[in-house]
């Protein structure tokens, strides 16, 4: 077999394997999620988040593999004519080449065609999920948003981090969508759930100075939780009473009620006065982070943080948490 002969068989078979790739990926990489949704009909909702191929990726991964493709055949083709001797291979071997190339090139117009249709579409997000990276990779961030108030199964959407954590179950949104690929260009909270907890509530003189008592703030615990949040106080509870001298708050998203330390997605902050009080916590309560603290003008306290994300529990983001605490005393 000569040099053309090879060359031309070489890249006819990585082109059809490319293809098989791709479409092998796109049928098999499918997740399903059932939620409940009260936009419009209650009902439940399958989730369809599709992350194979192309879905939900930027416009300029797609473009330029297929320049690549385009460029590379082009260069491929010049070298085989430069360097063969003229014959039926030849010619055959640069004609395949050249339609190679143009359908590269052609692909890289048909993707940005593609991300140039778009679409607006307003609805209320039902559902976020958060597919961990493979081999260490970036996580990739989802939202699930119904639009018509009617539907039992709807896509997902693949978003950018700032724009999964700006939002939360129950917003309102409005996104632009390229829809035959469903990839955002921009996505706009329109109303996010109004706060239903009362802060400090029947806790006032544990906290005289409202917000500004606390030593983890909303911004740190959104940071932890990938979402808006609101505040709430506590009594911590144990089996010889309330635990005196104690400040108990949290965080949980916008417009989730709470009640005592049990919640789902939340930050949980424990102020002990001082260390036997952080000792009892930390036999009480269980993956709690301790940190030794000033606390009420005293330095023997600790700032205790467990935060909870999606039911589990997380130990480095507790970390994070009194790290961006500590940052932010020292920087003010």
């Amino acid at each position: 077999m000569t040099l053309v002969e090879t060359v031309g068989l070489a890249a006819l078979v990585a082109v059809v394997l490319a293809g098989l790739v791709l479409g092998i990926r796109e049928r098999r990489a499918v997740s399903w999620a059932e939620v409940r949704s009260a936009y419009g009909v209650p009902r439940t909702v399958r989730v369809r988040y599709r992350r194979g191929g192309w879905h939900g990726r930027p416009p300029w991964r797609p473009a330029v593999l297929a320049v690549t493709l385009g460029v590379g055949s082009s260069a491929l083709a010049l070298l085989i004519t430069n360097l063969t001797e003229p014959g039926a291979w030849q010619s055959t071997g640069t004609v395949l080449l050249a339609l190679v190339t143009l359908l590269g090139f052609a692909g890289a117009g048909g993707a940005l065609a593609l991300y140039a249709k778009r679409r607006t579409v307003i609805g209320q997000v039902i559902h976020r999920w958060i597919r961990p990276g493979e081999n260490g990779g970036p996580h990739q961030y989802w939202l699930a948003v119904d639009t018509d108030g009617r539907s039992t199964r709807i896509s997902g959407h693949r978003v950018t981090r700032d724009q999964f954590r700006s939002v939360m179950d129950g917003a309102q949104v409005r996104l632009k969508v390229a829809p035959m690929v469903r990839y955002v260009s921009h996505l706009r909270p329109l109303r996010l759930p109004d706060p239903v907890n009362d802060f400090p509530g029947g806790h006032a003189a544990q906290f005289p100075h409202g917000l500004a008592d606390l030593a983890v703030t909303a911004e740190q615990a959104a940071a932890a939780l990938d979402c808006p949040v609101e505040p709430f106080a506590f009594t911590v509870e144990h089996t010889g009473g309330r635990m005196a001298g104690v400040r108990a708050y949290g965080y949980v998203p916008l417009g989730t009620p709470a009640s005592g330390d049990r919640h789902p997605h939340a930050v949980l902050v424990y102020e002990a006065p001082d260390a036997v009080a952080a000792d009892r916590l930390g036999h009480l309560i269980k993956y709690l982070v301790v940190e030794p603290w000033l606390v009420n003008g005293r330095g023997d306290g600790a700032l205790c943080v467990r935060v909870d994300y999606h039911s589990l529990p997380t130990d480095h983001l507790a970390r994070e948490v009194i790290k961006q605490v500590r940052r932010a005393a020292v920087g003010g």
